[in-house]
């Protein structure tokens, strides 16, 4: 990937769009606080806890809203959720080992907030990365990925038709699972957003105001080359497995409608009902009304979809993606559509049940209530599906990953690498290293998406970083050597 974002890198003062498709993409995720017992803090606690967690952050920087020197960026949500925004990234595996190092951030916070719980009088925490917490509120994981704005169709309404399309069925192959306990409902969904939806497409985010397709058209990077698309339809992920299927697929299906590719054909006559309906059937039998008055059920729907990416790379019609993890996003998505296809939990099971999210969480709590001869029904079950996700080694998905029950897609090292360090391959480089220079020099240093701001004296100076895939800047490297140049001096005088 390192290759193509030197070949996209436009010449800033020609100020021609890229022409190639571009692969670039990042995850938030929002997160729970929740005691150890499984228990919610009640309400004048929580933000107690969410002030014992943050408080050496909000201290060394003064703000609980920061960027670190990873190029990831952390703060505290509004209803004291952490949430945790990887850096830029232009490989899915580079994406993968982001999110994880996340979870690592996440999980150093936690435990370095021990006495501090202890000082408050609160129970000891976790984090769970949960897209519905214990307490019943939907909180969300959203994607964002780049799309050159030349590339875009020139009727919006195709782009957003194809993806509303795509995102109703998408949950079966990297939905997160839900006990629902609601009565009269199904027992267990594999989507944790299925009733999340106020709208089909809107630019809302939060509460009553969120979509299936999100119309938000905030670039930040050069807005006459780019825009963000912002999916706010997926759940959060444990399984490296889903979160590269989740979003390898998503980019190949933009990459067909840049393209050219319509799918509106496939749009549900009723997306809101679709993706409650679909979300309800683990076997991927519901059909659903499409708007053209045909019936197509969720497995039948991605087989559409994944028929289509097949023939465009045979057609040798060009993709974002390396050549190698466009391989490997068609063959993991054949094997979730094939299980899909048999509409049998046992062959669900057995072919995903160590990959995808829904699978494996639901594989687990029933093998839990037969063994102790409960129901779906009991309160287990809803305490198992939330404890499969925190991220301290108390969890389920992590006691499955250290026992080797889970596919992996990355290695340790990548992990920890981006704990500390930001990805080489986007201006998360930039910004990383100037971050880090800056705070080992004293200097009041801040970052956004697309600016670095320093202060000197009584200065504020700032720096723009226009192009998400630009890893060099005369102007960042030359601050970065001042920086070191005042650090020496520092020392020398002390």
């Amino acid at each position: 990937m390192a290759d193509m974002a030197r070949t996209n890198v436009r010449d800033a003062s020609a100020r021609r769009p890229y022409r190639e498709p571009v692969a670039l993409f990042g995850i938030e995720t929002e997160t729970s606080i929740v005691p150890v017992s499984g228990r919610p803090y009640p309400d004048v606690l929580l933000g107690a806890a969410a002030s014992a967690l943050f408080r050496d952050l909000s201290r060394r920087h003064h703000s609980s809203n920061v960027f670190l020197e990873n190029g990831a960026r952390l703060y505290l949500d509004v209803g004291s959720h952490p949430e945790y925004a990887t850096p830029e990234c232009s490989s899915l595996r580079q994406l993968v080992a982001a999110v994880k190092a996340g979870e690592r951030v996440l999980s150093g916070m936690v435990r370095s907030a021990v006495p501090r719980f202890a000082e408050a009088g609160l129970q000891p925490a976790d984090i769970v990365a949960i897209s519905r917490d214990p307490r019943g509120n939907v909180s969300g994981c959203h994607e964002n990925y780049l799309i050159a704005r030349e590339n875009a169709p020139g009727d919006f309404s195709v782009l957003r038709d194809s993806l509303l399309a795509f995102f109703v069925s998408r949950q079966l192959i990297c939905g997160a699972g839900h006990v629902d306990q609601t009565p009269g409902g199904p027992p267990y969904r594999v989507s944790q957003r299925y009733d999340a939806f106020a709208a089909d497409s809107g630019s809302g985010t939060t509460n009553n105001h969120r979509s299936i397709f999100n119309t938000r058209d905030e670039a930040h990077a050069d807005a006459e080359v780019y825009r963000r698309l912002h999916v706010i339809a997926g759940d959060a992920n444990m399984s490296e497995w889903s979160t590269f299927l989740k979003v390898g697929s998503t980019q190949l299906v933009l990459d067909m409608i840049s393209a050219g590719t319509s799918f509106t054909h496939l749009l549900a006559a009723s997306p809101l009902q679709a993706i409650a309906e679909l979300s309800g059937d683990p076997t991927a039998a519901t059909t659903v009304l499409l708007s053209d008055g045909s019936r197509l059920d969720g497995a039948t729907m991605q087989r559409r979809f994944l028929d289509a990416a097949l023939a465009h790379v045979a057609a040798g019609k060009p993709t974002s993606l390396e050549a190698s993890e466009t391989s490997q996003v068609l063959g993991m998505w054949q094997e979730a559509v094939v299980a899909l296809e048999s509409h049998d939990m046992t062959v669900i099971s057995r072919d995903l049940g160590t990959k995808v999210d829904w699978v494996i969480k639901l594989r687990l709590i029933d093998q839990y209530l037969t063994h102790h001869g409960l129901t779906m029904e009991s309160p287990k079950a809803a305490q198992l599906g939330i404890e499969y996700h925190r991220l301290s080694d108390r969890g389920l998905f992590s006691m499955l990953e250290r026992r080797g029950r889970v596919e992996r897609i990355t290695e340790e090292a990548e992990i920890e690498e981006l704990v500390t360090s930001p990805p080489a391959t986007t201006r998360a480089a930039l910004r990383g290293a100037f971050l880090k220079a800056g705070r080992a020099a004293g200097i009041d240093v801040r970052a956004g998406w697309d600016k670095l701001i320093y202060v000197l004296g009584a200065t504020q100076r700032d720096i723009s970083l226009p192009d998400p895939l630009a890893t060099e800047n005369g102007a960042v490297h030359d601050v970065i050597a001042d920086f070191g140049r005042r650090a020496s001096l520092h020392t020398g005088l002390g």
